[in-house]
This record gives C-alpha cells, structure tokens and sequence, in this order.
C-alpha cells in the first residue's frame, strides 16, 4: 500500500464512521447500524493490507468506534424489542415514551461520543502519531 492510499483509506475510514456517529446524533440508528456494519467490513479490508503502525492503529480505533456505535444502538433496539413482547393493554404509549426518552439519550451521548473520537482521531493522524 502506498503512502497516498494509506493516508485516504484512513480518512475515508473516519468519514464513514463519522458519518454513522452523525446519523446516530440525527436518531437514524437504523440507518446508523447499516453504516457502521459496512464500516467494519471496510476496516476489515484495510488492515489485511497495510503493515504500517500509524495506519494500522487508526484502522483499529476505527473498528473499535463502529464496534461501540453498534452495541450502543443495537443494545438500544434490543431493549425496545423486549418492551414491545411485555406490552399491555393501555401501557403502549408509556413504553413509546420511555423508548423514545432512551432513544434520545442513546443517540446524544452516543453520536457525540463517536463524533469526539472521529475528531481526536482525525487530529492525532494529522501529526502523524498512532493512537
């Protein structure tokens, strides 16, 4: 792998998981999950080839970051599913509401999280030191 390919997989790599760490942000966790599941494709490929250190540790900070993303939302869905199997009769909307306050909360600290580790990432690549 060339220093040219390194250095655009790398960043093509933060915007794709930035770009799920957003959509987490703008509540489309389905579309967040998608994205951060074809992250972690993308990264897999990456690592094979490349054997320097600075890539190689930003390839894995990646990883781990969708890896994050997607436990954090998927564990979100997996309450939901769970709610839904435990609905009444007359409790539907409190467990709306409940999900949609967790939902929330989830996509915040979720979304900004990812998005902080993107910038960090991004700064630290800039000086060319591994994470």
């Amino acid at each position: 792998m060339s220093d040219m390919d390194g250095k655009h997989g790398v960043l093509l790599g933060y915007v794709i998981v930035g770009g799920a760490g957003l959509l987490t942000l703008l509540h489309m966790g389905f579309l967040s999950l998608l994205v951060a599941t074809g992250s972690l494709f993308y990264h897999g490929a990456r690592i094979k080839g490349t054997a320097h250190d600075v890539w190689l540790s930003h390839y894995r900070w990646q990883r781990r970051s969708a890896l994050l993303l997607l436990a954090g939302v998927g564990g979100l869905f997996a309450w939901f599913a769970v709610e839904l199997t435990h609905i009444g009769e007359g409790n539907l909307f409190a467990v709306l509401a409940s999900h949609w306050i967790a939902h929330t909360l989830v996509s915040v600290i979720m979304g900004v999280w990812i998005l902080v580790r993107v910038i960090r990432g991004v700064l630290r690549y800039t000086d060319r030191q591994p994470i």
